[in-house]
C-alpha cells in the first residue's frame, strides 16, 4: 500500500478511537443529502480527498476544488486506488472567487472546509451563486472540534477553529432565499439547502402543438401558437395565436396572452412596439437560444438568456 495512504488510514483509525468515525460521517452526509447521480456536482474543499473518494466510490461524477496543492496531490492518490477514481476532476481554485458561471452545478457540497476558510461568508456566498438547485454544507460540531484538536495536538499543533458558527451559516443560507434543513450527527452538523423555485409562466412562440418538443418560431407576433410552461407545476399548455395575421405594427400580444397570466416571453426576436406592450403588462422578454421549448426553458432557468429591451429590440418589424 502507498505509505501516504497507509498513514491517512492510520489517522482515520485514531479519529475513530476518539469517537469520530470519518468514513461513517461521510456516508451519513451522502444519505441525508439526496444527491442526484445524473446531475453536475462541485465539491468545495478537496482536502485529502476523503469526501471526493466516498462520492466516487458510489458512482458520482464531480469537480472538486482546493487551494492546497499538497493536499490535492494526496487526494489524487486516494482516488487512484479506487475503481471510479477518474470520475472526480480536481482543480486548484480559490473558494472566495469560484471561476464558474452562476448556477453552473446542480449540486454543491462542502465538508469540513468552512472552519478552515479565512472568509467563510464570502465562500458560502460563492457556493450559493454557482449552485443551481442544492447546497450541502457539513462541518464539525463542538464534540468534533474537541476530537480534532486532540488529534492535532498529538502532531504538536492546534486545530483551526471556525470563524463562523453553524447557526450563522444557516442564517446566511436562509437570507439567500434557500430552504434549509439541519441534521445533527455525532461529531458534525449537516445543512441541506435548496433554492426556492420561482413561480412563473414562460411563453414561447412555436410552430406546432408539440409541448416541450415544439420548435421555436422565428417571429413572435406571427407564430401560430404560444406554448406556455408553468415552472411551479411543470405543466405545458398551448394557446392559438388568433392575432398571427395582423397588419404591420398592429401586434396585440397582451390581448392574446392576457388571460394566461404570462410572466416571461422567450422568442428569437421582437420589435420595439411589442416589447413596450409586454413591459406595460409586466411581462419581460428574452432572446431565445436553442431549437425547442425545452432548450430555451433550460437556458432561461440557468440565466443564460439575454433580455430584450426597447433599446435592443428588432427595428425591422413592428412586432417580429
Amino acid at each position: 500500500m502507498n505509505p501516504v495512504i497507509k498513514q491517512d488510514n492510520d489517522r482515520l483509525k485514531l479519529f475513530k478511537k476518539y469517537g469520530y468515525d470519518i468514513p461513517k460521517a461521510r456516508s451519513y452526509i451522502i444519505a441525508k443529502a439526496g444527491l442526484n447521480r445524473g446531475g453536475t456536482m462541485l465539491e468545495v474543499g478537496t482536502g485529502r480527498g476523503h469526501m471526493a473518494t466516498a462520492l466516487a466510490r458510489k458512482g458520482f461524477k464531480l469537480t472538486s476544488i482546493d487551494l492546497d496543492k499538497k493536499a490535492q496531490s494526496i487526494a489524487k492518490m486516494h482516488l487512484k486506488e479506487i475503481k471510479n477514481g477518474k470520475s472526480a476532476i480536481l482543480k486548484i481554485m480559490n473558494a472566495e472567487r469560484l471561476r464558474f458561471k452562476d448556477g453552473s452545478f446542480d449540486q454543491v457540497i462542502s465538508v469540513n472546509f468552512i472552519h478552515h476558510a479565512k472568509n467563510p461568508a464570502k465562500c458560502l456566498k460563492e457556493m450559493v451563486r454557482v449552485a443551481r438547485n442544492r447546497l450541502i454544507i457539513a462541518d464539525i460540531n463542538k464534540r468534533g472540534e474537541r476530537i480534532m484538536d486532540k488529534v492535532h495536538r498529538l502532531d504538536g499543533h492546534n486545530h483551526a477553529l471556525s470563524k463562523m458558527s453553524l447557526k450563522e451559516m444557516e442564517a446566511l443560507l436562509k437570507n439567500a432565499g434557500m430552504q434549509v434543513k439541519v441534521y445533527k450527527d455525532t461529531c458534525q452538523t449537516v445543512l441541506i439547502a435548496k433554492k426556492r423555485r420561482i413561480k412563473m409562466k414562460i411563453c414561447v412562440p412555436t410552430e406546432h402543438k408539440e409541448g416541450l418538443s415544439a420548435k421555436v418560431h422565428g417571429h413572435f407576433g406571427s407564430a401560430q401558437y404560444f406554448t406556455i410552461y408553468d415552472t411551479e407545476k411543470k405543466t405545458v399548455s398551448t394557446i392559438d395565436n388568433t392575432n398571427a395575421h395582423h397588419s404591420h405594427g398592429m401586434c396585440h400580444p397582451i390581448g392574446v396572452l392576457g388571460a394566461a397570466s404570462i410572466d416571461v416571453v422567450v422568442c428569437q426576436g421582437m420589435g420595439m412596439r411589442a416589447v413596450q406592450k409586454l413591459n406595460e403588462g409586466g411581462i419581460k422578454a428574452y432572446q431565445a437560444a436553442g431549437d425547442t421549448v425545452a432548450d430555451v426553458i433550460k437556458k432561461y432557468e440557468n440565466k443564460e438568456l439575454k433580455e430584450i429591451t426597447v433599446e435592443n429590440a428588432c427595428a425591422q418589424h413592428g412586432c417580429h
